[in-house]
């Protein structure tokens, strides 16, 4: 269908745009892959999007290879041209608290709390993304509706906690969902708390907490 066709261009595009768009396919093809097993999508759709996506950056990976014998260059160096320079391997150790099982689930803690850990970590500011997002588990419906969503997400987070540099600008393309995840959060935990005294007020402090916390940071 057209919105095959449309997905693939998208994430050709995306790959184009910095390498790092490759975990976006990646994370949205173990989503994809998901609903093959589930049977929600069918096979031919699946791999017209994914033979698409593929040739729209052939051609950058194409150039990229008479240049430099790597059509991922600079990645992955160390696999084309062994012997060759090995671009970024101290990054790979320069950031982070480890790559452990504890690190991994302790991470987003990090990330909104304590970020110089991931190099770049304060521009995300106030931890608003950490309280907010979790409070969708008030909702078992909107919980459940979420889950593709969460899926997409979580498989992000994995490739770039093991592979990649761990530095938070590389989030970015999980972002605009976390945020739709936190205002989500955030009206349903109102709509628990706007009919008690008590919990109103404490929702409102925290909330205004939180935002002038993030202006104080963006001033």
């Amino acid at each position: 269908s057209k919105y095959c066709l449309i997905l693939g261009l998208l994430l050709g595009e995306c790959i184009l745009v910095k390498l790092y768009g490759m975990p976006v396919a990646a994370a949205l093809g173990v989503l994809m892959f998901l609903d093959l097993v589930k049977r929600h999508i069918q096979f031919r759709p699946s791999v017209i999007t994914a033979a698409l996506a593929f040739l729209t950056a052939s051609p950058h990976f194409i150039y990229m290879y008479i240049l430099t014998g790597n059509p991922l260059f600079p990645a992955a160096n160390q696999i084309f041209n062994p012997g060759k320079p090995t671009f970024f391997s101290d990054q790979t150790s320069a950031f982070g608290t480890g790559r452990g099982l504890f690190d991994f689930l302790t991470g987003p803690w990090h990330i909104f709390v304590s970020p110089m850990h991931y190099f770049d970590g304060m521009i995300v500011g106030s931890p608003l993304l950490l309280v907010l997002c979790p409070l969708i588990i008030l909702s078992a419906k909107y919980t459940k509706l979420l889950i593709p969503l969460l899926a997409f997400i979580s498989s992000y987070y994995i490739i770039w906690f093991y592979v990649g540099a761990q530095q938070v600008r590389f989030l970015m393309p999980i972002f605009p969902a976390l945020s739709f995840i936190a205002s989500l959060g955030a009206v349903i935990a109102w709509e628990h708390a706007r009919t008690n005294y008590w919990y109103k007020r404490v929702f409102i402090s925290l909330f205004a907490i939180l935002l002038l916390n993030q202006g104080l940071f963006v001033g």
